[in-house]
């Protein structure tokens, strides 16, 4: 295995800063930084990278050789030019080879997926569909947040990237093509997506979406009713409700501070609201029989 390792990093803001300590650490020489765009707030960030005598570049960056450029939240699209310089390594946060594109966990959570994670491949000309290099799985569970995967995933680039970098220069094609079955491409989401603007979800898919966009990575859960937005911090299963036909958004009962809602099969307990920044008080604020749906 290659001793003296010389690569470039291409990607923009804290994932960087986060993960060049561990590059350095591991003995790994980075020749340049590439942000995909300069914006006001790269100052503090490129003050970080260059403090260790790295340089920071756009689209200027130098035709420097390199033995491998790992990517890790770049926004552009790699040209076939520069793809044929040196291998180009990806952290997707996303597992592949199924879930490709922007936000691949939170849609893989959303369409039941009991798994979340990143994936270190190889970027080739189409998007997310190069060899896998290594994938780290976290099991979805209804008692989190996406924060948590994201603390095990961290954790888990930290100690095992740098031993990637070293395995993937060695030897790029001895790892295992990429499955060819089926995939999704992922739209990036925004903030309007965590919005409940119907109650026609069955109560898994509703605990689903409170995991992906629970603060403080996602934007929160959110419904609005009577001209008021109420974000939804806890959540649970009615335990014992049995799948039945109602209408979906109907307040169903108020127990011990709690909101029951119909859903598209059973009830979710909202266990914690807020409006404004203010804890509600259900029993005040809710009527048995309403409806939230708009």
């Amino acid at each position: 295995m290659k001793k003296d390792v010389t690569i470039a990093i291409w990607g923009y803001g804290k994932p960087v800063t986060n993960i060049l300590p561990t590059v350095l650490a591991g003995g790994i020489k980075v020749a340049y930084v590439r942000f995909d765009r300069m914006r006001d707030d790269a100052v503090q960030w490129i003050q970080q990278i260059e403090s260790n005598g790295i340089k920071v570049y756009g689209d200027d960056y130098p035709m420097m050789a390199v033995d491998l450029v790992f990517v890790n939240n770049y926004n552009k699209i790699v040209t076939n030019a520069e793809l044929s310089q040196t291998v180009f390594l990806n952290y997707h946060v996303g597992l592949l080879p199924k879930w490709r594109g922007n936000s691949a966990n939170g849609w893989a959570i959303i369409n039941g997926a009991k798994e979340v994670g990143f994936t270190l491949h190889r970027i080739i000309p189409m998007l997310d569909a190069g060899n896998i290099y290594y994938r780290f799985e976290y099991p979805y569970s209804s008692r989190e947040t996406y924060f948590n995967a994201r603390v095990a995933m961290d954790k888990d680039l930290r100690e095992h990237l740098c031993n990637v970098i070293r395995k993937v220069i060695d030897d790029p094609n001895s790892y295992a093509m990429m499955n060819e079955g089926e995939f999704v491409y992922c739209s990036k989401f925004r903030p309007i997506d965590g919005n409940i603007s119907s109650w026609q979800y069955t109560t898994d898919e509703i605990i689903r979406r409170h995991y992906v966009f629970a603060p403080p990575l996602g934007t929160g859960l959110k419904f609005t009713f009577k001209g008021k937005t109420y974000e939804i911090h806890a959540l649970s299963k009615v335990d014992e409700f049995a799948e039945s036909k109602g209408i979906p958004g109907g307040v169903v009962y108020i127990y011990d501070g709690s909101l029951w809602v119909k859903t598209q099969d059973t009830a979710v307990s909202l266990d914690c609201i807020t409006c404004e920044g203010e804890e509600v008080d259900c029993q005040k604020e809710f009527i048995i029989g309403q409806r939230l749906a708009n």
